[in-house]
C-alpha cells in the first residue's frame, strides 16, 4: 500500500477512503430515488444506511453533491446501485481487515455486514412486495 502523509495514521487514511466511497453512494442513491419514483423507498433506505455509517465515522451530515450518473431507466439505475453497493461492501470488509484499531475494524465489519444484508433484501423485484 501507500504510506500515509506525515501526521496521518493509516486508520485516518482508511476512514477517508471509506467516507469518499460512502459519500459517492449517498449521492448515487439520492439521485436514483429522485429520478425514479418507484425506486424511491429502496433508495431512501440505502441513503439512510449510508448517512448513518458516515456519521459513525465522523462525517458531517448533509455534505452531498448531486450525482452526475447518466441513467437511461429504472432497471439500469438499480443495476448500477447494486454494483456500487457490492463494491462498497467489499471495500468495507477489506478495510476492516486492514484497520489497525480493533474498534474501527469491528465498526467497518458491521457496516460491511449491514450493506450485505441490504443487498439481499434489495434483490427482490421492485413490485414483489418484499421490502428492504
Amino acid at each position: 500500500g501507500t504510506r500515509p502523509p506525515a501526521g496521518e495514521d493509516s486508520d485516518t487514511v482508511l476512514v477517508g477512503q471509506v467516507l469518499a466511497e460512502l459519500t459517492g453512494l449517498t449521492d448515487l442513491v439520492s439521485a436514483v430515488g429522485a429520478k425514479y419514483p418507484r425506486l424511491r423507498g429502496r433508495m431512501s433506505d440505502l441513503r439512510a444506511l449510508h448517512v448513518a455509517h458516515r456519521e459513525a465515522l465522523g462525517d458531517e451530515p448533509g455534505r452531498e453533491v448531486a450525482s452526475g450518473a447518466a441513467l437511461t431507466g429504472a432497471e439500469e439505475a438499480m443495476a448500477l446501485v447494486r454494483a456500487r453497493e457490492r463494491l462498497a461492501q467489499n471495500l468495507l470488509a477489506d478495510s476492516a481487515v486492514r484497520a489497525a484499531s480493533g474498534a474501527l475494524a469491528r465498526l467497518l465489519a458491521s457496516m460491511s455486514a449491514a450493506v450485505a444484508q441490504r443487498l439481499v433484501a434489495q434483490s427482490a423485484p421492485p413490485d414483489s412486495g418484499v421490502s428492504g
